[in-house]
């Protein structure tokens, strides 16, 4: 177990080396970059060190079968141990290089959520990877279970004298190359313990990292709003609030109109005929857009499908953890549009096309209404597109149910709001049968996966997504129909959002969920109540977050008190921080106070600032032009950060001293314009 210990240790060591030195930042300074680079070739050291000690134990029976020498059946076990963690360590480094990401836990939590999605972009124009990292195992198995044999490794046969010439026999106990390993994996263990733990060499990007760096970066600013002035709100208990808003929605007068939400997939604003899009692929969006509000410029927030969707639905920011959030831990308030809809009286239904247990969805989205119907794709005996926890079903199949509880409804004297969740548009955009596209070709040849695609394939993929996103607004104009012609479109606000956007190969990106930029966070949102709300343009900036309390406006009770978002119409506008957090294949955050935009790229450790009015497509960085600017708006999201945070680590008491509702967003400080 002693010969594993060293020989774990060594291979760690050397192993991380190479790693580390291809991953190396030199963004957050050469001194930072390079105790970084130490911390983490210790954890790597230390990890190396721990699992072969593991392996060397479970084996260590074997020796008594061979006079107290490693038997060569735990040699090769070993070796093939080795060899596999060597070959993950460079597929997680050529990861690391190709997309940016680190391979941590939340990757592995996003990976083990769609396995197969994330198979297919792993294997898909990747041989050359994948055979290299089947070499790199054999070849480490054979060399481990060569050093662990009796004769060790071969000498080698340099062409030196003296000392230098005193090369180790093999990797045994005791040995001068194994000291610097030893070294260094004690040191790992250390750097492990002082930060509880939060980092194994390449497993875990560790948090404790990003949050020194970022608050180097902030200097006090007695322009931006202090701690207290982010967390106030109203100063009544968490109960005093809920009675005082239960006793104005109790006499409200205002009217009950129906709610139908429709929930799009990855589109954004200017893939839409409203937004600009050249192709006809939009008629019935664009003709809702054209008869309400449509809102021109909202930002979503996240570009992941589990945090943007919860967030539209119950106004709530997704920053709580530095950790993925699968919502298995809700002990705090939160008040969906079903519990809105069902305080007033009505009935509620969640109808959508994807697996809402994905990612803990369904968990978030129980909140114990009475009454409330709520099916997904597992639900329902197919035909599903996918497989899996990414099984979904066709558009037109959900929409059908739909309209089967619609008609339910018709029959009753009384409201309804309906939720419904469309998934065609997501990647990879493939039709149900028996539909047809329009624009063709249409079928990518060669690589094609969430992660990546060749360039010349981009026009066969935009084809391809059309056809699906056509498809789709089909699927919506069966519900306008509906309502239509049930005689009840006086009666009944129809919302169009989507959950985040979608890239096409702009800024080197594609898909969604690995960038905070515009291409992926922008959003259409269209507000349609016929003899109600004028047709509009809203040109306020807006936050996904903010739908539900409109929602309130509309129904004239007051926004929940647990809405962090704020009432945003053609005549009002809040002028609140936006913000969008990214916590999957990269770890970001961002907030726009119109134009401006700052990003932190955790991942990456980049800051960059965007002045949006001049610069749509982010390619100029402002950041060290505008220190004024970037100290405001880098404090700014630090404080908002650092209390999300500190709230949800203990929801029910805050530093009031009683129990409240999740902190204010606050307004946006005074920026050059």
């Amino acid at each position: 177990m002693l010969k594993h210990l060293v020989v774990g240790l060594s291979l760690a060591f050397f192993v991380g080396i190479l790693g580390r030195s291809v991953v190396v930042d030199p963004e957050i300074g050469w001194g930072s970059a390079l105790l970084l680079w130490l911390c983490a070739l210790a954890l790597t050291t230390a990890f190396g060190g721990l699992s072969a000690s593991i392996v060397g134990a479970i084996t260590s029976p074997l020796t008594l079968l061979d006079s107290g020498r490693t038997h060569w059946v735990a040699r090769w076990v070993s070796g093939l141990c080795a060899g596999f963690a060597t070959a993950l360590y460079g597929l997680a480094c050529a990861a690391r290089i190709l997309t940016g990401s680190f391979p941590t836990v939340i990757v592995w939590d996003m990976f083990s959520a769609s396995p197969s999605q994330f198979m297919h972009a792993g294997l898909v124009g990747n041989t050359l990877y994948i055979v290299g990292a089947l070499a790199l195992w054999l070849g480490v198995a054979w060399l481990v279970s060569r050093a662990l044999s009796p004769a060790g490794l071969p000498r080698p046969k340099l062409p030196l004298k003296g000392r230098l010439a005193r090369v180790p026999e093999g990797l045994s106990p005791g040995r001068r190359c194994a000291r610097v390993p030893l070294v260094f994996g004690s040191f790992g263990i250390v750097v492990a313990l002082l930060s509880d733990a939060s980092g194994l060499g390449w497993l875990v990007h560790t948090e404790t990292v990003e949050r020194v760096w970022v608050n180097s970066l902030v200097a006090p600013d007695e322009g931006t709003q202090s701690h207290l002035e982010v967390i106030t709100g109203n100063a009544a208990s968490r109960a005093e609030q809920l009675e005082a808003w239960s006793e104005s929605v109790a006499a409200s007068k205002g009217e009950r109109p129906n709610v139908l939400l429709v929930m799009l997939e990855s589109v954004s604003p200017d893939h839409l005929g409203v937004g600009g899009y050249e192709r006809d692929v939009s008629p019935h969006i664009d003709a809702l857009a054209a008869r309400g509000w449509h809102y021109q410029r909202v930002w979503s927030s996240s570009a992941q499908s589990n945090y943007a969707q919860m967030a539209i639905l119950s106004s709530l920011l997704p920053i709580r953890h530095n950790r993925l959030d699968k919502y298995k831990t809700l002990n705090y308030p939160r008040f969906l549009m079903h519990n809105i809809l069902a305080e007033l009286g009505y009935a509620t239904a969640t109808i959508s096309s994807q697996n809402e247990e994905w990612q803990g969805m369904k968990r978030f989205q129980s909140t114990g209404v009475k009454g409330h119907v709520f099916k997904h794709s597992l639900d329902h005996p197919g035909p599903h597109i996918g497989k899996g926890k990414e099984r979904k079903l066709p558009d037109h199949v959900t929409v059908k149910l739909a309209i089967q509880w619609l008609n339910k409804q018709a029959k009753k004297d009384k409201a309804w709001g309906l939720y419904v969740n469309l998934q065609r548009t997501h990647f990879p955009y493939k039709l149900p049968r028996r539909h047809k596209g329009i624009w063709f070709p249409a079928k990518p040849e060669g690589r094609f996966s969430f992660l990546n695609y060749d360039e010349d394939q981009r026009e066969a993929v935009v084809n391809r997504y059309d056809n699906a996103l056509h498809y789709t607004d089909e699927q919506i104009g069966k519900l306008v129909d509906w309502v239509e012609q049930s005689g009840e479109a006086q009666d009944t606000i129809i919302i169009v959002i989507s959950d985040h956007g979608e890239r096409f190969g702009e800024g080197g990106h594609v898909t969604h969920g690995k960038t905070v930029d515009d291409g992926e966070t922008r959003i259409p949102w269209i507000m349609v109540w016929p003899g109600h709300l004028e047709p509009a343009q809203i040109p306020h900036p807006a936050s996904s977050i903010d739908l539900m309390p409109t929602l309130a406006s509309l129904l004239e009770i007051p926004p929940h008190p647990s809405f962090q978002g704020h009432v945003v119409t053609p005549d009002t506008s809040d002028g609140s921080v936006i913000g969008t957090r990214l916590q999957g294949l990269k770890f970001l955050d961002s907030v726009v106070c119109w134009p401006w935009k700052l990003v932190f790229d955790y991942t990456g450790r980049k800051k960059t600032l965007f002045r949006l009015d001049h610069d749509p497509l982010e390619e100029d960085d402002l950041f060290e032009r505008e220190k004024k600017v970037e100290q405001r708006l880098l404090m700014l999201l630090k404080r908002q950060r650092d209390i999300q945070l500190a709230w949800h680590r203990d929801p029910n008491k805050d530093p009031r001293g009683h129990r409240a509702f999740a902190p204010r967003v606050p307004r946006c400080p005074d920026l050059p314009n």
